[in-house]
């Protein structure tokens, strides 16, 4: 009898012992399966950027070979803050150059006659606006041989001249908790921040939020300068009781920069909407991405 007991003790110390051996192996095994699994992924994902990376100069050589342009570029010099201008050169040398050759730029709202030098280059001096261009888009290239005419898009976006000298103040609502309810009308809650760098920030001469319902101001909030807080991330919670069904709330943002421009962001737009069976309502409306730029007159500058 004992000895069937010290072989029984012996069994289940054996199969113990064998259980542990491949619990231990088959984690082994699941990690190293893991790791290659990793391991081909990334290989996989490396693969795929060589290919894009592939593409990616295959498709430039495409634009260059197509392109009318030997080579294009511009610059743009100091700001005078006292006229708002900006000097502007641009250079451009065309493929194909005869007697005949003429070089204007098409910035939208004016044409501006290239210089031809003594070689083949053409160039362009000039002040601008600081906010340059009337359209969305980039400049373009009127090449006229003679009778023949050609255009091309150049890669320069001339809106944006403007934020070369001028912050980007834009700013989100995060960890939204927006409620609206028959009871309690509208709560707008969360935390506002900032997308602008510190360079940007430092440029802000005052900040603040505004309130509207209806297109109604019911509140200005200045949010800075502050010695309480930091502007770049701001805690809110704000009680709108008056709201009801259908009203349309907006929260927009005005920053002032160094030279007196307005920067105007809408933060949040939604219209008021009882909640669903599920406690949700449908409520947020879609907004314009970025920034307007006003002067102080409140005439649209940039949008």
């Amino acid at each position: 009898m004992e000895k069937t007991v010290k072989r029984q003790r012996i069994l289940v110390f054996v199969l113990a012992f064998a259980l542990g051996v491949c619990f231990f192996s088959i984690n082994d095994l699941k990690t190293s399966l893991e790791n290659r699994d990793n391991n081909l992924n990334n290989q996989i994902q490396n693969l795929r950027n060589e290919i894009n990376g592939i593409y990616g100069n295959v498709d430039e050589m495409l634009r260059k070979k197509a392109s009318l342009l030997t080579s294009f570029d511009y610059s743009y010099g100091k700001l005078d803050e006292k006229t708002m201008k900006v000097p502007v050169s641009v250079r451009i040398i065309p493929k194909v150059v005869n007697e005949s050759t003429a070089l204007t730029l098409d910035l939208g709202d004016k044409k501006i006659p290239m210089v031809k030098g003594e070689n083949t280059e053409f160039t362009a001096d000039f002040l601008s606006d600081l906010f340059l261009g009337s359209q969305e888009g980039n400049a373009k290239l009127i090449i006229t041989n003679g009778n023949t005419l050609e255009t091309e898009e150049l890669d320069w976006y001339i809106s944006s001249l403007h934020s070369s000298y001028l912050p980007f103040l834009v700013s989100y609502l995060a960890f939204d908790k927006t409620t609206f309810t028959a009871e309690n009308g509208l709560i707008v809650s969360g935390d506002i921040i900032s997308v602008s760098d510190d360079e940007d920030l430092k440029k802000v001469k005052s900040v603040r939020l505004i309130y509207k319902l209806n297109d109604k101001i019911t509140e200005a909030e200045e949010i800075f300068p502050s010695k309480d807080r930091r502007f770049d991330t701001i805690d809110i919670n704000k009680s709108f009781p008056e709201a009801k069904e259908g009203d349309v709330f907006e929260l927009l943002q005005e920053s002032e920069d160094q030279y007196g421009f307005i920067h105007r962001c809408t933060i949040k737009k939604l219209t008021c909407t009882l909640p669903d069976e599920d406690g949700l309502s449908e409520t947020v409306e879609a907004v314009k991405e970025g920034e307007i730029i006003l002067d102080k007159d409140g005439n649209i500058l940039y949008q």
